[in-house]
């Protein structure tokens, strides 16, 4: 892992995000210093991991990936992960503002936030086809809470029960940060190199809950969608 030198947010990310987002849209830095922040040496390959709507992924040596975003609401969550991270969410190592200068790492010019986290792997075959299950569930709720996760899994666990209690815990540590995630899907839950899977990509959430429960309707079709795919 690489050591950054430079502390400057450390003090104001311990007030919460709208405190740190205000210094992060206040401060932010220059290319260069983000380089030299990271210990990115001049002429080092940079490999592109993937690029979104709001931004772009870079891979930083071999352990360590910064994605570049406009997204408010990624920075505000990747803050509170920071300060208070969990198991079954990604580490988040570093936040910062960066101020772009046309045609640098081929994004718009302009203020953009830098979150540093680990670098991960896409998980297997089997475990994608169980989020997969998880993903057509999700369009019965908003968020990711324990409520809703204990209506949506009472009848299936036994298609995979560890899995499930995976599911459990990363939305009750979710919901105790205060961070109501509404992007269940493949694209969104990778691995670590140890095997533990965590969740990725913080920009659909919100910070209240909503009030939104499935209907006995939409869980009785989901009952034969899921019956046609795994029994």
């Amino acid at each position: 892992m690489r050591v950054y030198a430079d502390e400057q947010l450390a003090l104001p990310f311990l007030k919460g995000p709208p405190e740190a987002l205000r210094f992060l849209d206040e401060n932010p830095l220059k290319w260069e210093r983000v380089m030299k922040r990271m210990g990115i040496a001049p002429g080092e390959q940079v490999k592109e991991l993937g690029k979104g709507g709001h931004g772009i992924a870079l891979q930083i040596g071999s352990d360590v990936v910064l994605k570049i975003t406009d997204d408010k609401v990624e920075a505000s969550a990747a803050i509170i992960l920071k300060n208070n991270p969990m198991p079954e969410a990604y580490s988040v190592r570093d936040v910062f503002s960066i101020e772009l200068k046309k045609n640098v790492i081929r994004l718009p010019h302009g203020v953009r936030f830098g979150i540093v986290t680990e670098l991960l792997q896409q998980p297997d075959l089997e475990y994608q086809e169980i989020i997969r299950g998880w993903q057509s569930f999700s369009g019965g709720w908003e968020a990711l809470t324990p409520g809703n996760v204990k209506v949506f899994l009472a009848d299936y666990e036994g298609y995979d029960p560890a899995a499930c209690e995976w599911l459990k815990r990363a939305a009750a540590g979710l919901v105790k940060r205060k961070i109501f995630y509404k992007d269940l899907k493949t694209n969104n839950i990778m691995k670590r190199a140890n095997g533990e899977h965590v969740m990725i990509d913080f920009g659909h959430h919100s910070d209240v809950p909503n009030k939104r429960v499935p209907t006995a309707q939409w869980l009785e079709a989901m009952a034969t969608r899921i019956e046609a795919t795994y029994l």
